[in-house]
């Protein structure tokens, strides 16, 4: 995909976003995710969600990704392990490997994957083509990957610069 067709998928994945960000919501994801994580109020889950709707604007992908060389090159595997602290705060590093071309394989948190999982769903209904580029997985030593993204405390990240520490690490 161009970098243009991806930024308008994720500007519609903002779209959505901010329908969901609406209070009066009804949708059965809030539920879900406060009862795999009771820190994920659904004040907290609506207030992540709009303020990715605002990320995702068009005007505000532009200007973001604007500032960086996109030449084209080689597509990368980006390892993505998720924290759970915070309702998708990890969506930042998913947008950030998939607008970029490379391929993501995900970590979900196991205290934030109904979140995480709804998001990515609705990312390949919204364009098929990301279905090729994004795997979900719960990470062995077996996955094949260029580069690692997580996030976490200091003694995580203490722990991951010593796991992979053979592999290009940003923390």
């Amino acid at each position: 995909m161009r970098l243009d067709e991806t930024i308008n998928e994720f500007v519609k994945l903002g779209l959505y976003f901010k329908k969901l960000s609406s209070f009066e919501n009804e949708d059965i994801i809030y539920k879900q995710a406060f009862s795999q994580n009771t820190f994920f109020s659904k004040k907290n889950i609506c207030h992540a969600f709009f303020s990715l709707s605002k990320l995702l604007e068009k005007e505000n992908l532009n200007k973001w990704i604007s500032s960086y060389s996109l030449s084209k090159k080689k597509t990368k595997s980006i390892l993505v392990i998720c924290a759970g602290n915070i309702p998708l705060v990890c969506f930042h590093d998913i947008l950030c490997v998939l607008i970029t071309g490379n391929n993501l394989i995900l970590k979900p948190s196991h205290k934030d994957s109904v979140l995480t999982y709804f998001v990515i769903n609705k990312l390949i209904e919204i364009q098929p083509k990301f279905s090729k580029r994004i795997v979900i997985s719960n990470f062995n030593k077996k996955l094949s990957y260029d580069m690692v993204i997580s996030t976490g405390s200091d003694s995580a990240r203490k722990y991951f610069n010593y796991y992979f520490k053979k592999k290009t690490f940003n923390n």
